[in-house]
């Protein structure tokens, strides 16, 4: 069927629209055209200019809103919305209901199961009250059966025991007798096992007083040991020129040292360059040097070769530390005994040196307080300390504010004596003592 539709713009009063040749309202007007899918909203019937072009590059969600626009869905969004939040509302109430039925069902069947044990407890109590009567009775038959039984054997017992004492008194006094006539003798032999005694235990005395002696000495060598680098005068790192002097751009260096330190340089050199030699350690001796009059150990100054990149270069020097240290060269006695080993080590700056000693005096509070070993991590190089996975010490971090600053680094004595579950008196008693030589 034809329909003639007409809308005047800008519209006149009285035929503004008209449907059929038929002045209508504005909201008649627009519902016969929605009756014919033209939504003036919407503007689905008209193309203007530049729609074609904007539709083509619309993407993902604006075109999906654009096709609803178009389409009149637009306008039942706030509707789909609002059913679908009842939706959501309705699906929960309903899987509560779920749940709560469900509870239900499981509390009735426990407490039919609870009912029946109840039940069968009480059958079998009324059913074994008889038979328990009657077991009862009988126990206390034979109890007072067995009293009995014991009581005369108790007399019985009394009269053996009785004639058994006076037996042995009898043989008592004969033995006191015998005791007494031999107890000089014993008097005698005890007396000479106590002098024998007396002169093992003043021979053991002696020994324990030379056993304390040496492990006073050999804690004061171990302090000497531990401090030993960090307090020397000298740079291990320094290389001596043609004039005799020290160049002012160290190079690195490696120690060889296991001789006493009052031994001669020119002794302590000799025996470095002799052992090289025979190790077939590929060093440049030539160069080697003793910083001083008497030392127990040589420096050797080690640098890249012409044509020797950086890999080459460490591989040479750490094959030759290997060697050193595999060989085991004996180099003299140590005063408190025991065989004393040529060794070899990489030279230090004289701050890494001082953080090591730090870290040492730490890890050595820490063991000295029975720490567990397992649990403690130390960083000689920078100074950081670890017991139970928490940093309690430092020489290359802040310091926190609890913590105890000595030389080049700090300690944190109150999460040290948290970690080790001590007291943190005793715990600092001990450490006032150790940082004395820290400086």
């Amino acid at each position: 069927m034809k329909v003639n539709i007409r809308m005047r713009v800008p519209p006149a009063a009285h035929d503004g629209a008209q449907v059929n040749n038929v002045n209508v309202s504005q909201a008649d007007y627009n519902k016969r055209l929605e009756s014919i899918n033209i939504l003036s909203k919407v503007r689905n019937f008209l193309v203007f200019q530049g729609d074609v072009e904007a539709t083509a590059q619309r993407q993902g969600k604006d075109l999906t809103a654009f096709f609803e626009q178009i389409s009149g869905s637009d306008s039942y969004r706030q509707d789909y919305d609002n059913l679908a939040a009842e939706k959501a509302k309705l699906e929960e109430q309903a899987r509560y209901l779920f749940t709560k039925k469900r509870n239900a069902i499981n509390e009735r069947k426990r407490i039919s199961q609870q009912k029946e044990e109840a039940d069968e407890c009480t059958a079998t109590l009324k059913r074994n009250g008889t038979t328990f009567k009657g077991s009862l009775c009988a126990q206390l038959d034979s109890a007072a059966e067995t009293r009995d039984a014991a009581l005369k054997e108790r007399e019985v017992s009394q009269q053996q025991i009785t004639a058994s004492i006076h037996d042995s008194l009898a043989g008592i006094g004969h033995r006191v007798a015998q005791v007494e006539a031999n107890m000089g003798e014993h008097v005698k032999k005890t007396t000479e096992l106590l002098d024998a005694m007396t002169d093992r235990h003043v021979g053991i005395e002696e020994k324990i007083n030379r056993v304390a002696t040496g492990n006073t000495d050999l804690a004061r060598r171990l302090e000497l040991l531990e401090g030993k680098f960090a307090s020397a005068t000298f740079s291990t790192t320094s290389t001596r020129t043609e004039s005799g002097g020290t160049d002012p751009h160290p190079r690195p260096a490696v120690v060889v040292g296991g001789w006493d330190n009052d031994q001669s340089a020119s002794t302590t050199l000799q025996l470095v360059k002799q052992h090289l030699a025979e190790l077939q350690c590929d060093l440049d001796v030539e160069e080697a040097f003793v910083p001083g009059l008497r030392r127990g150990f040589a420096i050797v100054p080690i640098h890249a070769r012409a044509g020797e990149d950086n890999f080459e270069y460490r591989r040479r020097v750490r094959e030759a530390l290997q060697r050193i240290r595999e060989a085991r060269i004996v180099t003299g006695q140590r005063q408190q005994g025991g065989d004393r080993h040529m060794w070899a080590a990489m030279s230090e700056s004289p701050e890494r040196r001082r953080r090591a000693q730090f870290a040492g005096k730490i890890k050595r509070l820490i063991l000295e307080e029975n720490g567990d070993r397992r649990e403690l991590e130390v960083e000689f190089g920078t100074g950081n300390v670890w017991y139970s996975q928490v940093r309690v010490a430092s020489a290359v971090l802040s310091p926190p504010t609890d913590a105890d600053k000595v030389g080049v680094g700090w300690v944190c004595l109150p999460t040290l004596a948290r970690q080790m579950g001590l007291s943190l008196s005793s715990l600092t008693s001990r450490w006032e003592e150790l940082k004395k030589t820290l400086g």
